[in-house]
């Protein structure tokens, strides 16, 4: 996920963070929803991608919240 554009991590982190507290999950349970650690959760609602952060995330987020990679990184969930 390193050669996305900065829109789209816009995108992609504002929709993680509009996740989580529409499920009302604590960034703690959402960070082990998604399998990375809360520093990486932290980052990614930061607007910042983890240097090491996988693409099985969006996989995680089509399995658990039924949500495409592509919505999640290219529509805005959240208003």
């Amino acid at each position: 996920m390193r050669n996305i554009n900065k829109d789209t991590v816009e995108i992609f982190s504002k929709n993680v963070k509009w996740l989580r507290k529409t499920n009302k999950l604590s960034k703690k349970q959402m960070s082990e929803i998604l399998n990375i650690g809360l520093g990486s959760l932290n980052k990614i609602e930061k607007e910042i991608l983890p240097q090491r952060l996988s693409v099985n995330v969006l996989f995680t987020i089509k399995n658990h919240f039924g949500i495409s990679a592509k919505r999640m990184l290219g529509e805005k969930l959240y208003r």
